[in-house]
């Protein structure tokens, strides 16, 4: 099933140079369309998810946005932790990447391939921490926002589409990925409306944008703004701290 899918993707991303560069280009912008994806939850007021614990001085509008902002914390918190799990993963499983295991179309130099795959073909495939982030956020909005949810799956399917045809991950890969991402969204909403002390601390929180707005968006602006470089910034403060390279 691997090899079938892997060579149907692939056959279509390398139809043209264009493609195919479009298509290994929008993983990375995929982190930057997430990061849009949560700020504009965060500013959603209507939700198509249930929750009972409101406080009851809130507005019906202020309820529900409360509830909505409750869950993209929750939402963000478990995105980055099910990518970097998948890292984790990976280092476990030797699973080697289509790129290196199989021959593949490549409508460019093929010198210039080689370059380009280097620096990540040495990397396990197995699962995709791609599909674990892009079905995080997609079930998120789903539950929160059904029409944007259901958007927000077909385009997790088409970059998970483009990862294969690249050469990134195999069709298992995905699927591992995809069902981690959706499970772990599943069980976290599942965990906030049962655990009473978790949703006072998520709240406070929450409560603390309304009451000090200015540090509080501040903060959050410098965290979302570092999540759509892949946390780029967290990764060199890292780096100057421990004086080692850590790879992201």
């Amino acid at each position: 099933m691997d090899i079938y899918f892997f060579q149907l993707t692939n056959q279509f991303v390398a139809q043209s140079a264009r493609l195919f560069f479009f298509a290994v280009d929008s993983a990375e912008a995929s982190w930057k369309l997430a990061a849009l994806a949560l700020v504009g939850l965060w500013f959603s007021g209507i939700s198509t998810y249930s929750q009972q614990s409101y406080i009851g001085s809130l507005s019906e509008h202020g309820k529900q946005q409360r509830s909505i902002r409750g869950r993209v914390i929750i939402l963000f918190a478990v995105m980055v932790a099910g990518f970097v799990a998948a890292r984790v993963l990976q280092h476990f499983f030797e699973q080697p990447r289509p790129m290196v295991a199989a021959p593949m179309l490549v409508p460019f130099d093929p010198a210039l391939w080689a370059k380009m795959k280097v620096n990540i073909s040495e990397q396990g495939s197995f699962p995709s921490d791609h599909a674990v982030m892009w079905f995080t956020v997609a079930m998120g909005m789903f539950l929160l926002q059904r029409t944007a949810g259901i958007l927000g799956l077909v385009i997790a399917a088409m970059l998970c589409f483009f990862r294969m045809g690249t050469g990134y991950h195999w069709a298992s890969d995905i699927l591992a990925g995809s069902a981690l991402g959706i499970g772990f969204t599943l069980l976290a909403f599942y965990l906030l409306d049962r655990i009473s002390f978790l949703q006072t601390w998520l709240y406070r929180i929450v409560d603390a944008f309304e009451q000090y707005p200015v540090p509080m968006y501040l903060l959050g602006f410098l965290v979302i703004s570092d999540f759509a470089v892949k946390f780029s910034g967290l990764f060199g403060v890292l780096k100057s701290v421990l004086k080692v390279s850590v790879g992201h």
